[in-house]
């Protein structure tokens, strides 16, 4: 089971399926010759548009990308552009460009010993040069994202060729790279955002019955109109709770949240 598929059946524990019926069925044509299903219009209305957007805007998966090899185009000395292929980004798109590295991580410097192992003379020789040495320029954050997978950077020093992107993918189209621990909290946003959906779409038809056709409505305007603050609960659990879930979902952004917040002790 992955959270999609979770957060579904929760839906249909939390909302009764006449008013799930009536708002994501019911307004379709009944004569189409397949039948509708009840889960693809959730997903197809709900939860694809508006909850997959927002998580991605919220986070995603870090990762690196090696930029080399890849044709770049030369604005000026100092600014370049990149367009990266699907191919190097598992076929999903960029939200964000964090920042791009130099190198391969190694120290950058050199000296004129040549390193040798089990030499504790010039191991010590080599790192007092190290540090009299300037502080190496390894990275960069003048980086913007300008279009699909489409980068800019833009730095007051010529680039190397040996570039690497730091950057977040959207989320994968069935979450999968959630832990099965996070499930409850992707599907109350599922549900918020399903229980939004239906007092939006169904508050004014219901008025419309009751005033045109007379029609007394009782319990299911009760429990549609009990959704009236969906949409504030929605915002409020997105921005509060998954936007932490979802960095805590990803190895590389929680291992460098817990590095800043440690000085780097961990």
């Amino acid at each position: 089971m992955n959270p999609v598929t979770y957060a579904l059946n929760q839906v249909r524990y939390e909302i009764p399926r006449e008013i799930l019926e009536r708002v994501f069925i019911a307004q379709f044509n009944h004569n189409l010759r397949n039948p509708i299903s009840l889960d693809s219009r959730i997903r197809e209305e709900v939860i694809v548009p508006r909850v997959f957007m927002d998580c991605n805007i919220m986070g995603g998966t870090e990762t690196f990308i090696r930029l080399n090899g890849l044709p770049r185009e030369d604005v000026d000395a100092f600014t370049y552009i990149y367009r990266i292929p699907k191919t190097l980004t598992q076929g999903r798109t960029i939200t964000s460009a964090l920042s791009v590295t130099f190198g391969e991580g190694a120290v950058v410097g050199a000296t004129n010993l040549v390193p040798m192992h089990g030499n504790a003379l010039l191991d010590a020789a080599s790192g007092l040069l190290n540090t009299s040495s300037p502080i190496p320029i390894i990275s960069s954050a003048k980086v913007k994202l300008i279009a699909e997978n489409t980068i800019m950077i833009a730095d007051n020093m010529s680039l190397p060729t040996n570039i690497f992107l730091r950057c977040w993918l959207e989320n994968d189209t069935t979450f999968n790279h959630i832990n099965p621990r996070s499930y409850p909290q992707f599907a109350k946003l599922v549900l918020l955002a399903v229980k939004a959906y239906i007092y939006v779409n169904a508050q004014i038809p219901m008025d419309k019955g009751e005033i045109f056709a007379g029609n007394q409505l009782g319990r299911f305007k009760e429990v549609v109109d009990s959704y009236s603050d969906a949409n504030e609960m929605y915002a409020t659990h997105l921005r509060e709770v998954w936007g932490k879930v979802a960095i805590l979902n990803d190895f590389d952004a929680h291992r460098r949240h817990l590095q800043m917040i440690t000085g780097g002790a961990w």
